[in-house]
């Protein structure tokens, strides 16, 4: 009788598992059937619908998306507000050309090629700091640690590391190449730094590893490892992932670094018009496929970057117009439409609208829908 059970939990079991393999491959490849499900799951979502956050075009507002907030920063005001709209917070910030970035609850804010910044944290001024020279890059960690970039000093580049609380650990001064990129780990020990090198006949960039321990006592000693680029590549972007492995975007292709060791992960072809480091563990890819004689199709894949395979494709698009990730997310923006998939390649939100967008902002529980005199707010 046991073994009776047992059979038929086994034989339900699989009859559960081919059923989910089949409607995932007609979700993935049935436009008729993936627009049916989507509107049962109340993914379908339309302009005039939703909470919204008026903005003046003439104020110039500076608009960012981090955690479950959305941030206008405005005549010096920066104004947080929730999912539904409310105004929550507004702090003062004397910065008329802002640059930002984010990571979890913490947010960074600089004057672009100027002196002043500051952090902020889950909607509150944490720190503030100035430095000499002029900021051309910003980065924080989700504990909070901060990497700016500097020009404008005696050296080409100087790149410099703050704690959580604003007290500087060190500075490296690079006086040959130029710093373009950095990302500190997710555990606090690793710098890496992305630099390029234009005095010579051909191009060549590097990535340095630094253990920021090394470097509080010793910044000239503290290198664990590099790796130099092929010829003619410039870096773009650098991403920690999980461990110690930092991924490094490059001109025509990614590789994986850490303190012993380095590899190949992807080479760019001419089909891929997007590739992007920014989700969590994943890379994302848009890129074109042929579906007739003149004609074209697009489709969005993601590479697992620890397992190096590839999950669900979202396919039949048309060219989107600009694209935007975060750590979970992936905004496409067809000017009159906005799908908004998840990191597995499955859509989570697909909002239309009869006006222009002029653009988009995302982040993990959050996304903006902008237009001239609102940003329309979508809940992730």
């Amino acid at each position: 009788m046991e073994k009776k059970k047992s059979i038929i939990k086994i034989i339900i079991f699989s009859i559960i598992i081919i059923a989910i393999v089949i409607l995932s491959a007609l979700y993935i490849s049935n436009v008729e059937f993936r627009e049916y499900i989507d509107k049962i799951f109340n993914r379908e979502i339309s302009e005039n619908n939703l909470n919204f956050i008026e903005i003046n075009s003439e104020d110039n507002p500076v608009v960012y998306a981090y955690d479950n907030y959305i941030v206008v920063l405005s005549k010096g005001v920066l104004k947080s507000y929730t999912k539904d709209g409310e105004n929550i917070a507004s702090n003062d910030i004397s910065i008329a050309s802002p640059m930002m970035s984010s990571n979890g609850k913490y947010l960074i804010i600089a004057e672009k090629e100027g002196k002043n910044f500051c952090v902020v944290y889950d909607n509150e001024i944490l720190w503030q700091g100035s430095v000499e020279g002029n900021i051309s890059k910003i980065n924080i960690n989700p504990n909070g640690y901060v990497s700016l970039i500097v020009t404008n000093t005696t050296c080409k580049s100087v790149v410099i590391v703050y704690n959580q609380t604003g007290v500087e650990l060190f500075k490296t001064y690079l006086s040959s190449t130029y710093a373009l990129c950095t990302d500190i780990s997710n555990n606090n020990r690793y710098l890496a730094i992305g630099e390029v090198d234009y005095t010579g006949t051909i191009i060549k960039s590097k990535v340095k590893i630094i253990s920021i321990d090394l470097a509080k006592n010793d910044s000239e000693n503290s290198i664990v490892n590099e790796y130099e680029s092929d010829s003619n590549e410039i870096i773009t972007n650098l991403n920690y992932q999980s461990g110690d492995n930092v991924f490094c975007e490059f001109s025509s292709y990614i590789q994986r670094v850490n303190q012993k060791e380095n590899e190949r992960i992807l080479d760019f072809d001419d089909n891929m018009l997007f590739v992007d480091i920014n989700l969590k563990n994943s890379l994302v890819i848009f890129e074109k496929v042929s579906s007739g004689l003149l004609t074209s199709d697009y489709r969005v894949r993601i590479l697992n970057l620890n397992t190096k395979k590839e999950s669900l494709y979202f396919q039949n698009l048309s060219l989107a117009n600009s694209i935007k990730t975060s750590s979970n997310n992936i905004g496409l923006n067809f000017l009159n439409s906005v799908q908004i998939l998840k990191k597995s390649g499955w859509l989570s939100k697909n909002y239309t609208s009869e006006k222009e967008i002029k653009d988009i902002i995302i982040a993990d529980g959050i996304a903006g829908i902008i237009y001239k005199d609102k940003i329309e707010i979508i809940d992730l």
